[in-house]
């Protein structure tokens, strides 16, 4: 029950004006009195209980934030140890310069009976990785050998991936393609690998 400001301010005006007389309070005033420190006490009480409430969903928040990490805390080892072992990979063909991944493409072709044709090496500095990349066209090749020299490559050179390949017919059979691929080595720089030790 909120009491209107001008109410309030005949009850505080009446009990001044009571005790300069000297006088007792009536039982109307004493009422109005309590009512008006009834309605001081539920606000108060009311700000309280909101402060508790955001400072107890402030504790969970917190609550929740630190389990999270002491989660991303608890797999940072695995995690470490995963990207310690895929380093290593990266690392055991660090070596995949440009003249050798011409050379993984050209074995590649020869044990595939392909004969591809390949454009000059180019070398970026993509941080953390020294990206060599290479392109090549493979002409009236079989579908089914272009299929398994992509396998091939994606299975046996972990640090090689085809970054692009474009398909055209070249037979009346629709089986037979030139295909053009774009080549890449991706090799993990010095400074990465010991920030992974």
């Amino acid at each position: 029950m909120k009491i209107p400001l001008h109410a309030r301010t005949k009850i505080l005006l009446a009990a001044a004006r009571a005790r300069l007389r000297g006088r007792a309070f009536s039982v109307r005033e004493r009422a109005l009195l309590l009512l008006l420190a009834a309605a001081a006490l539920v606000v108060w009480a009311s700000g309280l209980v909101s402060a508790f409430r955001a400072d107890v969903e402030t504790n969970a928040a917190a609550l929740r934030a630190s389990e999270q990490n002491a989660l991303v805390l608890g797999t940072r080892e695995i995690v470490r140890a995963r990207l310690a072992e895929k380093a290593r990979e990266l690392r055991g063909n660090a070596d995949v310069s440009g003249t050798d991944l011409l050379s993984v493409v050209g074995e590649l072709g020869a044990d595939l009976k392909l004969k591809p044709e390949s454009s000059r090496p180019v070398s970026k500095d993509q941080a953390p990785f020294d990206v060599v990349t290479v392109r090549i066209t493979l002409r009236n090749a079989p579908l089914e050998k272009l299929i398994e020299f992509d396998e091939r490559i994606s299975n046996e050179f972990p640090s090689v991936a085809v970054t692009e390949a474009r398909f055209q017919p070249s037979g009346s059979d629709g089986l037979t393609l030139t295909a053009s691929y774009e080549i890449t080595s991706f090799q993990l720089q010095p400074s990465a690998q010991k920030n992974l030790r």
